[in-house]
């Protein structure tokens, strides 16, 4: 997923819960300028978990996708840690 597509996920999320408002939190979960970290993606994805929670099941494709971003994400740290130990048993006796 990239910063775009993150972005337009936030948004319509965002105006799920117009004119209310959203917690403070989700605000500050991502400024569109900034690179998509791991933090802003677990903002929005808890963000999201309440807006459903509150106002139904309609925005759960949005929650679905961030599900599996944050999914594919842990994969691909627990692959890149598998290759180091395979890197670190090769090149120590």
């Amino acid at each position: 997923m990239n910063d775009s597509q993150a972005d337009l996920i936030l948004k319509k999320a965002r105006r799920a819960l117009q004119p209310r408002g959203l917690p403070e939190k989700f605000n500050a979960a991502a400024p569109s300028s900034d690179e998509m970290t791991d933090e802003r993606l677990l903002s929005a994805y808890e963000a999201l978990a309440s807006i459903i929670s509150l106002h139904g099941d309609q925005y759960l494709p949005l929650f679905k996708r961030l599900h599996a971003e944050i999914e594919d994400r842990k994969q691909n740290d627990d692959y890149v840690n598998m290759a180091r130990n395979i890197h670190k048993q090769r090149i120590e006796p």
